[in-house]
């Protein structure tokens, strides 16, 4: 046998074997890190029970979004406003629907929007600015723009601007489920949802699409979706009621060029739920939106 033919056959193999080893390598490690992204998924997406305070069959609670700290065109006064609203009317909890922080780096010139750049003067600035109250807790999932930290960085956004701020309450990136123990025998649900993608041409598609691909196991009461930038009510789509949370950050040159508009402001929801037969029930919502 001819000695060059053999050697270069042996390293033809020795090549193909590193190249498979290259591939199963790339594989393990894209597996890892879907591991660990479900894995952190499925940590940081807990389900939050709540005890509401129930008067007269009646318990209240307000419903924000894309509140942008650290953006030029955030609506800080406008959100002080609300909060002081809450306050008096002592309305103690608040669902935040993503996109507290404005981010980095998320769209082509967005550092010309912003007065706080990077994460630490964001995340300071949040400490500093969100509103505060003594008997309000605010709980809150993350949106697309506080994940460019993360894509960036590495940081989970959520878990650090809750360890700042004890009073705002993490619950996860994107998605994030709350059941009202109202009794024994009911549970009112509430899920919050901050998509991806731009406004579609009707302001009701985008929440219409996402109850459609709900399935009936994990379909809520109330979803209030957050990332539009739009205020909106549905009482009644396939048995779901929805809102659009609105924001408290005005038209930025951003939008301005994609021809979209704010809407600035925040939910004040009010839930009656009354027993109509044994284990029977029935529930009414009512939504008040504070326009800034």
């Amino acid at each position: 046998m001819n000695k060059k033919l053999v050697l270069k056959s042996f390293k033809e193999y020795f090549k193909n074997l590193k190249n498979e080893k290259d591939i199963i390598e790339k594989q393990s490690k894209l597996i890892y890190e879907l591991k660990e992204t479900i894995k952190h998924l499925t940590k940081n997406q807990r389900k939050i029970e709540i005890k509401p305070i129930v008067n007269k069959n009646i318990f209240r609670f307000a419903v924000i979004g894309d509140t942008q700290f650290g953006s030029a065109y955030e609506q800080i006064e406008q959100l002080k406003a609300f909060y002081d609203i809450l306050e008096q009317r002592k309305i103690n909890t608040v669902f935040h629907t993503g996109d507290v922080l404005d981010g980095w780096k998320v769209y082509k010139g967005q550092e010309f929007e912003l007065h706080a750049h990077g994460w630490e003067e964001q995340s300071l600035w949040f400490q500093k600015i969100a509103p505060k109250k003594q008997n309000i807790k605010t709980y809150f999932i993350t949106g697309n723009h506080d994940a460019s930290f993360k894509k960036i960085a590495g940081i989970v956004v959520g878990e650090n601007l809750a360890k700042l701020r004890p009073d705002w309450k993490y619950i996860g990136p994107d998605i994030g489920d709350i059941t009202f123990k109202i009794n024994d025998d009911y549970d009112f649900k509430l899920r919050l949802i901050h998509p991806s993608g731009g406004t579609a041409y009707a302001l009701s598609y985008h929440p219409q699409k996402l109850i459609e691909k709900m399935t009936y196991e994990e379909k809520p009461d109330l979803i209030a979706i957050g990332h539009y930038h739009k205020a909106e009510f549905i009482p009644n789509y396939c048995g779901i009621s929805c809102i659009q949370s609105g924001c408290f950050q005005k038209q930025t040159p951003y939008m301005a060029t994609k021809g979209l508009h704010a809407m600035v402001g925040g939910w004040i929801v009010e839930v009656y739920v009354q027993k109509y037969n044994i284990n029977k029930y029935m529930k009414s919502i009512k939504t008040e939106f504070i326009q800034f």
